[in-house]
């Protein structure tokens, strides 16, 4: 045979042997080796159910692969067909290409055992890592060349059992399919276009991605969607939890992702995509409600984040319902949000991880070239953003007032129609966004807050309204020793509001506008007693500015503040009870009362001393139809006042301003005493400045009775009460000029009382009482405020307490500023033995009948008085003078030669008077029964005058009677010369019998005296 016939049988002798190797032996072969092969290197039991190869389509179908798993129990892996048809072009072009590459009904099976253990883990080699590539590997060759067409997965089904989180994930449903995959020149800038769909969890996934996986400039895109996702089922997996849970909430989402990279190796990154939440429900861990969104819409426009750009065209978020609880420990359940739960070594591992990620895309961004510098600003924008109607439930464990009643649980608030609008925002600089936000704070109140705003740097200017916002809402947050009850009150406040933040100083705000608080009334939590309301408080023209800090208000103006002053059955001020702090011991109301008013009467120096912190600026302060109301019921019985302030202002005050603000109050006292207050005053300087005159007419006392019963044992029967105080107070220095004028004031019936005065206290009255009927007193004060010592109130009371106490225990002490004397004027001095006023003591009675005179009410006590030795000596003396006198008259009268003379004009010459002498001496000493053993006969030749007559004077006696007579002939002598002035009645005269002869002694003045004592 020719060589032609052997090569024709040649040929068809390799046909025929490639025929049979590719139909039959190869199959057969794979068939019968492939699955021992592979079940003993995967340790796992294998099988396939058919392989077929055509070797002339180059076409091959493996059928039924089955990997079980280990344990032999389920499926590991598994497909119904696997099939691939090879071109014959692949041998003409150097490279793979296929026409079709199939896989039908792929299953996969993952297990997670436990942490990082897999069913797959031991066909994993033990100490396996990846080795970097070596330098110039990528120039090694040429790479190996593809083209793939109609790449097709159907019908898959893959399966994640997580055992440790009781979980099962199925991806069921996958199809997936790229079109043509080639790296061949003429295909490496046509775009590959896989795309994945499938069902994972029974979410519907869809992914349709273009890109060029082998040019040069590489550029990805991706669009993903999802539909109804089951958020709780994955938030387990959130790393470290986040305090709280997600109950409830569906997700949709489609996204667009644009990834390109050019030859220069700078990377540009573009997302666009839509985000809808439906019925997020987010709770505690004890499963109370956190947070419910029944619909929340977002929409990202094409945003750049490797330039530092997000922008959201529409974020929308419509009937929120926000569950705010604060416990028993002041601690918010909001802050849940974000709250890590990662051990210190997940911390670490997790700080690990990101500092490993930050470096290597340090390392691809220095590699690739950066799209923007980290010195460029993130910019952040919102073209809408709106929140309706919105709604905050507030719950407060930790309120002061919490477990009082009327709450005996927690505080409970909400805010409701809670609408927000943000327009245009952006982080850009110098950029503003429009705000519009209201809400409704209760079914009667409402915020709302209109503007702009922005964010580099920090600007907001808005507009803010807030109107009847009831104030017994605040009731729960009083501080517990805060004894009051808010019963009513409406807050409103206008105006505009702004915020700027500046490099070198930080924030500053300013808030201009109006302030108002309407009926306020506030109770006395323990009695149900008023304390405080009033119909109106208005804050008219405020500006207050924060950094630097100011305060300017063009009016405050008042109406209907009524203040009630209560004392009381145990003795203390309710201004002392409504802040109660517990003593350290227990202590006595009144001394509790005592202590509280020291300290409101002292103020540490240093305190006093600090200058005003900021500018504090008041135009004009308007007070009308306002009063305070004082009841006592600590004494009974009960009193009770009323002040009444018709109208008011200050105006002017300023902290900067040293002469103050002028001050006028007027206004009526118990409807008829008449009160007006005027000057000037400054509160606001480090040292209080102060220049005011208080002013009270017809102030009626009578109602005091309750008062001066106990305290003074005596009811007041009537009287008035004029006041007239100046008060300046400059550089902590005090000068006071306290003027009071009681007119027609009589003190009536006695009162029983233990704690009354005991003193005369109706001679005082009568002594300081002039004719008309008026009693002035002045009272200065002076003194420095810083003296910690120092008591305005202490020193006017004392003063008060020493007028009284003089006028009824001195009163002669008092008489001097009356009429000209003092104590002297109450010793009216005799000559001893005598009873004739001299001119000294007549000239002191004319003093005392002008001071009787002014003073009608006064009534004078004389007392009379001897001295015992002196009046006596002198009374024996002129007894003796008698007795000469008698013996001279006796023997005259027995002359029948002339007439007699008359007793009273006898006269003794110096012999007669010593025979006279002679014979008394023999009558009253030498003839008695009983005559002196010393006494000298009248023969001696040495018997003296003095002898004799101090032998007589012996043996008179001047009695007892005869002294307290000489002490009534001068107390008559005093009465007859003060009743000989016509103004005085004898009825205002009283002779008072002396308990002693002789009185006692008083330095200076003399034992034979009247004393006078006013009553």
């Amino acid at each position: 045979m020719g060589w032609k016939k052997w090569t024709l049988i040649i040929i068809g002798i390799l046909i025929l042997l490639y025929t049979l190797m590719g139909f039959l032996v190869v199959p057969m072969v794979t068939e019968a080796v492939l699955p021992d092969k592979l079940s003993e290197r995967l340790n796992r039991s294998v099988a396939i159910e058919d392989i077929s190869l055509n070797p002339y389509t180059l076409t091959l179908a493996v059928n039924g692969l089955q990997i079980r798993d280990k344990s032999g129990s389920a499926d590991f892996i598994a497909f119904d067909e696997f099939f691939i048809n090879i071109q014959w072009a692949s041998l003409f072009k150097l490279g793979l290409v296929t026409k079709e590459l199939r896989l039908k009904n792929p299953f996969v099976r993952v297990v997670r055992v436990s942490g990082s253990e897999f069913n797959f883990s031991d066909l994993i080699p033990p100490g396996t890592e990846e080795k970097a590539p070596e330098a110039g590997a990528d120039e090694a060759g040429e790479p190996f060349h593809f083209s793939l067409s109609n790449i097709k997965l159907v019908n898959g089904n893959f399966e994640f059992l997580d055992v440790p989180m009781d979980k099962t994930h199925r991806f069921s449903n996958v199809m997936f399919n790229i079109p043509m995959l080639s790296n061949f020149e003429p295909h490496i800038n046509d775009y590959a276009q896989p795309m994945l769909a499938g069902e994972l969890n029974g979410t519907g996934v869809k992914a349709d991605v273009s890109f060029k996986p082998f040019a040069e400039s590489i550029e990805t895109i991706v669009d993903v969607s999802l539909t109804g996702m089951n958020l709780p089922y994955y938030f387990d997996y959130v790393p470290g939890g986040l305090g709280f849970d997600i109950a409830y909430g569906n997700l949709d989402a489609e996204s667009k992702i644009d990834f390109k990279k050019g030859p220069d190796g700078r990377a540009d990154l573009e997302i666009s995509g839509v985000v809808d939440l439906n019925n997020l429900r987010m709770t505690e861990k004890n499963a109370a409600e956190l947070v419910f969104i029944p619909a929340f819409h977002l929409e990202m426009a094409p945003s750049k984040p490797l330039n530092r750009q997000i922008r959201l065209a529409d974020v929308t978020i419509n009937q929120p319902v926000i569950s705010m609880v604060r416990d028993a420990g002041g601690r918010l359940n909001l802050k849940a949000f974000g709250t890590s739960k990662e051990s210190p070594a997940e911390n670490s591992r997790s700080d690990q991880s990101t500092a490993e990620s930050e470096s290597v895309e340090s390392k691809d961004s220095k590699a690739s070239g950066a799209a923007a510098s980290d010195s460029d600003p993130f910019i952040f924008e919102i073209d809408n953003l709106a929140l309706n109607s919105g709604t905050l439930n507030y719950k407060d464990f930790a309120a002061p007032g919490a477990s009082a009643a009327p709450y005996a649980g927690p505080v409970k608030m909400s805010v409701e129609n809670i609408n927000l609008n943000v327009a245009d925002f952006s982080t850009r600089k110098d950029h503003q966004a429009e705000l519009d936000f209201s809400a409704s704070l209760d079914p009667d109140a409402a915020l709302s807050v209109n503007g702009k705003f922005g964010i580099s740097p920090l600007t907001v200017d808005t507009a803010v309204k807030m109107e009847n916002v009831a104030l017994n809402q605040s009731q729960p947050y009083f501080p517990a020793p805060l004894k009051l009850v808010v019963t009513d009150g409406d807050l409103d406040i206008t105006g505009n509001a702004s915020l700027r933040s500046k490099e070198d100083a930080g924030l500053s705000a300013q808030f201009k506008g109006d302030a108002g608080i309407d009926g306020l009334s506030l109770v006395e939590s323990k009695t149900a007693r008023d304390f405080l309301k009033w119909q109106s408080v208005d804050l008219i023209g405020l500006d207050f500015s924060w950094n630097p800090t100011s305060i300017i208000l063009q009016r405050l103006a008042i109406k209907g503040l009524k203040q009630s002053l209560v004392v009381q059955k145990n003795g203390v001020l309710n201004l002392n009870r409504v802040y109660v702090t517990e003593p350290s011991e227990k202590e006595q109301p009144e001394q509790a009362a005592v202590e509280s008013v020291k300290e409101e009467g002292s103020a540490p120096a240093e305190t006093a001393e600090k200058p005003m912190p900021f500018p504090v600026s008041i135009g004009e302060i308007k007070l009308r139809d306002s009063g305070i109301s004082f009841t006592d019921y600590h004494i009974e019985p009960n009193y009770s006042a009323q002040v009444e302030l018709s109208k008011g202002s200050i105006k002017g005050l300023s902290s900067q301003a040293f002469e103050g603000a002028m001050v006028s109050l007027k206004g009526v006292v118990n409807d008829h005493a008449p009160v007006d207050i005027s000057g000037r005053i400054n509160p606001l300087l480090a040292d209080l400045f102060l220049d005011i005159r208080f002013d009270l007419q017809n102030m009626e006392l009578s109602p005091f009775s309750a008062y001066s019963g106990k305290y003074l044992g005596k009811e007041i029967e009537k009287g008035k009460l004029n006041l007239d105080l100046d008060y300046l107070i400059e550089n902590k220095k005090l000068e006071a000029e306290n003027r009071v004028l009681f007119d027609q004031f009589n003190l009536g019936r006695n009162v029983e009382s233990d704690t009354a005065v005991n003193l005369p206290v109706g001679m005082a009255i009568a002594l300081l009482k002039d004719r008309k009927g008026e009693i002035n007193l002045d009272l200065p004060v002076s003194g420095r405020l810083d003296d910690p010592q120092f008591s305005i109130i202490g020193i006017i009371i004392q003063s008060l307490k020493n007028i009284v106490t003089k006028a009824a225990t001195s009163p002669f002490d008092m008489v001097g500023q009356i009429v000209a004397g003092g104590e002297e004027l109450k010793y009216i001095e005799f000559e001893a033995g005598g009873d004739e006023l001299a001119a000294s003591s007549a000239k002191k009675l004319d003093s005392i009948n002008e001071l009787l005179y002014k003073r009608p009410e006064l009534a004078l006590e004389l007392t009379g008085f001897v001295n015992t030795e002196r009046d006596r000596e002198v009374l024996k003396n002129r007894a003796l003078e008698r007795k000469l006198r008698a013996a001279k008259w006796a023997g005259e009268s027995r002359k029948g030669d002339e007439e007699a003379i008359p007793f009273s004009e006898i006269e003794l010459s110096e012999a007669e008077y010593r025979k006279y002498l002679r014979q008394v001496y023999q009558a009253e000493v030498l003839s008695v029964t009983e005559p002196p053993a010393d006494a000298k006969p009248l023969a001696d030749e040495t018997l003296t005058v003095p002898e004799m007559k101090s032998k007589i004077l012996e043996r008179i006696e001047i009695r007892d009677a005869e002294l307290r007579l000489l002490a009534q002939h001068r107390v008559q002598a005093v009465k007859k010369y003060i009743l000989e002035d016509e103004r005085i009645a004898g009825k205002r005269l009283f002779i008072r019998e002396a308990e002693t002869l002789s009185p006692k002694d008083k330095g200076g003045y003399k034992k034979s005296r009247v004393e006078l004592s006013l009553k």
